[in-house]
């Protein structure tokens, strides 16, 4: 008989890169905005920016990365709609919000954040739709309200 002092070595496959507690914590209309900052290649409003030759380039409709709202309270039923859009100049933009309530235009601050303080009287969907300096519209962000 023939013995051996060999050991065998196994290897362990790798394990998944772990995010730190912070990322997992973000919530998830933050995280988009952090990938848009970070130049990240997933920004839908890049995909298909190509210039046309002759032109002075292209101007890509805004975009309402967050919408929602918040109850004020009060006796007169008071709620604040907030949010941000993505825009190539955000403070030229503006919101328009309809369904249950009908307001705009909301103005846009250099950030990209919206706010408006309204009065609701029932409960149902508020759609809100920013539209740029040159007349692009976003597309239609909706928040539920109780």
């Amino acid at each position: 008989m023939t013995s051996s002092n060999q050991s065998t070595i196994t290897q362990c496959p790798e394990r998944p890169m772990r995010r730190s507690g912070l990322l997992r914590k973000i919530r998830l209309p933050m995280l988009s905005l952090l990938l848009l900052l970070s130049g990240s290649g997933l920004n839908p409003m890049e995909q298909g920016n190509e210039a046309v030759a002759g032109t002075t380039g292209y101007n890509a409709p805004p975009w309402i990365m967050y919408f929602d709202a918040y109850y004020l309270g009060g006796s007169a039923n008071l709620w604040e709609f907030y949010g941000y859009v993505y825009d190539d100049d955000p403070a030229t933009c503006e919101i328009f919000l309809s369904g249950l309530v009908d307001e705009g235009p909301v103005s846009v601050d250099y950030s990209g954040y919206f706010s408006v303080v309204l009065e609701v009287d029932d409960f149902g969907i508020v759609e809100a739709v920013a539209i740029d300096a040159q007349g692009e519209e976003s597309q239609v962000a909706e928040v539920f309200v109780f």
